[in-house]
């Protein structure tokens, strides 16, 4: 910047004074007075220029203060969204707050669940969900969410209290439907009509055929356990969307009821030609 702003000055100056020598030497007076004119306009062009961008150190300071400003504009937005996050978490909390005084507001919990969801608190989010549903308020949309975002392929090693175990395997026709990236869900429910699973796990379907083990500690219900259901059924279904509701090409089967106190073991077998509902 500091080459380029002395060479345009610099030019400038030579220009003016050939101007100014050459014509005298050759012209006469009305000629020198015209050329005098020029010569003093190409000077005060000269110094409009310099007074309109001013010293190159001055260039360089201005360039710092707007790289400066730029900079201290990415920290206030940083900050900024800290204080949102911070600010959206403290409307969280108090709207919490007046739900425990006011806990027959099923809206008020449809809207605690969805806050949660947003600040990526799951688990607190299906437990307002949940108290919601008691209301007898629902959200479709809402609900297949969370189910989603709970679910854990954590399968403990010893499992304490009741276990549903059994396999998932795909048959030829179904194999031939189905891709590495596709998504394998299981559910245990107590009733086939509910929306809500009691226990859930999910597994890519590349690792087809598994064996499975449903627990308390996979629960989408927070304080239900296996030990307060009779029976329950066992669901097993593939997914290309990695979405619950979306079920690839009828890929999915239903157990028929059985004793989570027995020791059961229960075999699903995915099949293109055969599906549950």
């Amino acid at each position: 910047m500091s080459f380029i702003f002395w060479g345009v000055i610099t030019v400038m100056i030579v220009v003016a004074v050939l101007t100014v020598v050459t014509p005298i030497r050759t012209k006469g007076t009305t000629s020198n007075m015209n050329v005098v004119i020029l010569a003093v306009a190409v000077s005060v062009l000269a110094v409009a220029l310099y007074s309109g961008l001013g010293t190159p150190d001055a260039v360089t300071a201005e360039n710092d203060l707007a790289t400066t400003a730029r900079s201290g504009s990415v920290s206030a937005s940083a900050s900024s969204s800290s204080e949102s996050v911070g600010t959206v978490a403290s409307l969280v909390d108090g709207l919490r707050a007046r739900l425990e005084k006011e806990p027959d507001d099923a809206n008020g919990w449809i809207l605690l669940a969805r806050s949660y969801e947003h600040l990526g608190r799951n688990q607190e989010a299906l437990s307002a969900y949940n108290r919601a549903r008691e209301l007898g308020k629902t959200d479709p949309k809402l609900e297949e969410s969370l189910v989603a975002a709970s679910l854990s392929d954590y399968e403990p090693a010893l499992p304490s209290g009741p276990a549903i175990r059994g396999s998932v395997a795909l048959s030829e026709e179904a194999a031939a439907l189905v891709q590495p990236g596709d998504t394998v869900f299981i559910f245990a429910k107590g009733d086939m009509n509910q929306a809500m699973p009691l226990l859930a796990i999910r597994k890519p379907v590349a690792e087809l055929p598994i064996d499975y083990v449903l627990t308390d500690a996979m629960a989408m219900v927070p304080g239900s356990s296996l030990a307060d259901f009779e029976e329950v059924f066992v669901i097993a279904q593939v997914s290309r969307s990695g979405r619950a509701k979306d079920v690839l090409g009828g890929l999915r089967v239903a157990s028929d009821p059985v004793s989570p106190h027995s020791d059961a073991f229960i075999e699903l077998l995915l099949d293109a030609g055969r599906s549950a509902e």
